[in-house]
């Protein structure tokens, strides 16, 4: 994790192609409900190619939800 903000959690990815970031909210809990109902992700994950980027998508959403 590199950082909080608005209670998510914001970590950078690194894969072959690109590195991005990745929030999870404090929800954030997967897990697999079997073959017919597939993955519960228990909350909120959220990218973005950069810092700024991935901050405006929770603000986005807080935005979303708050109005």
């Amino acid at each position: 994790m590199i950082e909080t903000y608005k209670d998510f959690e914001i970590y950078q990815e690194d894969d072959t192609r690109s590195v991005y970031y990745v929030a999870l909210s404090p929800t954030y809990n997967p897990s697999y409900e079997g073959p017919e109902d597939g993955w519960d992700l228990g909350g909120v994950s959220l990218q973005g190619s950069t810092l700024e980027e991935i901050k405006r998508e929770i603000d986005d959403y807080d935005h979303s939800i708050n109005n």
